[in-house]
């Protein structure tokens, strides 16, 4: 199986653990067991047995992520290895070789690339500022075909920020119902919103919709790699059926920490608290153009707070269009002494605010206003040490 490098996913892996100042990141700082679990849990979690547990998560679990999703039972969702493993399920589920998905962009392009290896057609229909961000039902018809099983986007979106209006979500739950093409959004960063209010979740809108969440980004606990499907009980069943391949399913210690934090009131203890960390960093980054060589530029949505700037690279002097976000952001703490210049991965080099406490993770996401690759918004940077 031939299948092309994850940029993103890569560059992170490789040094995002070992740079000092970590500007890649996709979440809020993260919270610590002892921000979810009272001094009880702890001893409860310390005499846990370390079996196999349930492989498609305990009832109590998914029932904690139901009750995040109007209208869901325990039995429509699926507990998976974070939520690339419940999107690879959603894939391997619905489509096979020969296949044609429809991905929306901007997006986090694993399905893409996945399913590009898995001989499976994939045609990019792209979200245009123009219309706010909201996609054009119109061309998501015009590229549905005889082997179309599948379109999936993301709600928050990533990278712009926006959320899905309510005429949108409807009018893409008619699509799929009146096409018979599944409809699969990825819902990682609801919980993230800007006024506090949880965007509404397209869940149960429609026969044929299916989303994907998790606990990594809003709720700032990444390392539980913790995530869901919640779909109809059979295409669920499906995909369990699909993960004694993968995973064969996530670990009793990790699902006991995160039924807790799926609980009220600890879930709305950690969504606020991530969205206090977004508050700070939007109110300490300075308005106007220190800080990032071509100056700085933002705008406000409802799920996000972007910054665009332009940016040299060393080598050519020309100049990258680059946005960091709000809602697929977290803060870095900057280390070091005021003014530091430091050189970035692509070429390109940034100078750190003086004396800040807290930057902001970028994007790197087009070139002269045009997508770098077909990775479009997955290319990013981080500081080298």
């Amino acid at each position: 199986m031939q299948i092309p490098t994850f940029v993103l996913e890569r560059s992170q892996t490789l040094y995002e653990n070992d740079v000092a100042i970590n500007l890649t990141e996709s979440g809020v700082h993260p919270a610590a067991i002892s921000d979810i679990l009272s001094g009880a849990e702890l001893a409860e979690l310390a005499a846990l047995p370390l079996g196999y547990g349930y492989t498609d998560g305990t009832p109590s679990l998914r029932q904690s992520v139901a009750d995040w999703y109007p209208g869901a039972a325990s039995e429509n969702v699926l507990v998976a290895h974070g939520s690339s493993e419940a999107n690879l399920l959603t894939l391997m589920a619905l489509a096979e070789r020969g296949d044609h998905v429809i991905v929306v962009v901007p997006n986090f392009m694993q399905i893409a690339g996945l399913a590009n290896s898995l001989g499976i057609e994939v045609t990019q229909v792209a979200l245009r500022p123009s219309d706010g961000w909201q996609p054009d039902i119109s061309a998501l018809e015009a590229a549905i075909g005889p082997r179309t099983k599948l379109i999936t986007l993301c709600d928050p979106n990533n990278p712009t920020g926006t959320t899905l209006t309510q005429s949108s979500r409807r009018a893409l739950s008619e699509l799929s119902d009146r096409t018979g093409v599944w409809l699969h959004v990825d819902e990682i960063y609801r919980g993230s919103e800007i006024d506090a209010i949880d965007a509404p979740t397209i869940y149960g809108m429609g026969k044929r919709v299916i989303v994907t969440g998790g606990l990594a980004k809003s709720f700032g606990c990444p390392g539980l790699r913790m995530g869901w499907m919640i779909g109809p009980q059979a295409l669920v069943a499906e995909g369990h059926r699909f993960q004694d391949y993968t995973s064969i399913g996530t670990g009793v210690v990790s699902q006991f920490i995160a039924e807790r934090a799926l609980r009220e009131p600890v879930r709305s203890i950690l969504l606020s608290r991530g969205r206090d960390i977004l508050a700070a960093g939007r109110q300490r980054w300075p308005n106007g153009s220190t800080g990032v060589r071509a100056g700085l530029g933002s705008y406000r949505k409802r799920a996000a707070w972007r910054f665009f700037a332009t940016i040299w690279t060393s080598r050519r002097r020309a100049s990258w269009k680059g946005c960091a976000g709000a809602r697929a952001c977290s803060f870095a703490r900057a280390a070091g002494s005021a003014s530091r210049a430091t050189s970035v991965s692509a070429s390109a080099s940034i100078r750190i605010i003086s004396k800040a406490d807290w930057l902001i993770s970028p994007t790197i996401c087009a070139r002269n206003g045009r997508s770098i690759d077909r990775h479009r918004s997955s290319l990013r940077f981080g500081f080298a040490p």
